[in-house]
């Protein structure tokens, strides 16, 4: 699930370091290396990868990831093996 793209998929904050993060959902609209750029109702939030565990929707399924092991940029994350 590393690899695949995450932009256009729905993103959950399930646990972090700032607790007001915690349980905000979007879609993401954009990634770069250390943030998710998310779309959230009618305002857009930047969220830093590291120190956040995240709940992403892929299809039919959810997977939890943890924003430390993906804190590379996109093109990279997708060559990783």
């Amino acid at each position: 699930m590393i690899r695949k793209e995450f932009v256009g998929r729905i993103l959950k904050v399930k646990k972090s370091k700032n607790k007001a993060l915690e349980g905000i959902e979007g879609l993401i609209i954009d990634e770069t290396k250390h943030l998710f750029v998310i779309e959230v109702d009618d305002s857009v939030k930047k969220v830093q990868k590291d120190c956040n565990i995240f709940q992403i929707s892929f299809d039919k399924e959810a997977v939890e990831l943890d924003g430390s092991l993906i804190s590379v940029s996109p093109e990279d994350r997708i060559k990783l093996k």
